[in-house]
């Protein structure tokens, strides 16, 4: 091999070596990319998370709300149901009681 043969290979390694350095420096930016992807779906995964837990306890927190008119109308009626039917049964008693003084 001559000087000049050698001179071309060093030559055309050369550029080589630049056209690899240039895809290095693209793959590191790629992966640096990649790596700030990932983050970002790890942070948006957790924030999801996070508003699912906050959704769930909306949920419960609107289901009680919801309750409340219902309970109220069924304590109401309750005591509507207790109050006649203790005045009924007052009279009742009080009729008896008269009968049985008769």
């Amino acid at each position: 091999m001559n000087a000049e043969e050698i001179a071309a290979k060093f030559a055309n390694h050369e550029q080589r070596l630049v056209g690899a350095e240039h895809r290095i420096k693209d793959l590191e930016q790629t992966q640096k990319q990649i790596y700030d992807l990932t983050i970002s779906v790890k942070e948006l995964a957790i924030s999801v998370k996070n508003m699912v837990e906050e959704q769930k306890e909306h949920g419960r927190r609107i289901d009680e709300l919801e309750e409340q008119p219902a309970e109220k109308w069924n304590t109401m009626w309750k005591t509507v149901l207790t109050s006649v039917i203790s005045a009924l049964a007052g009279a009742v008693a009080s009729g008896i009681i008269l009968l049985l003084r008769l």
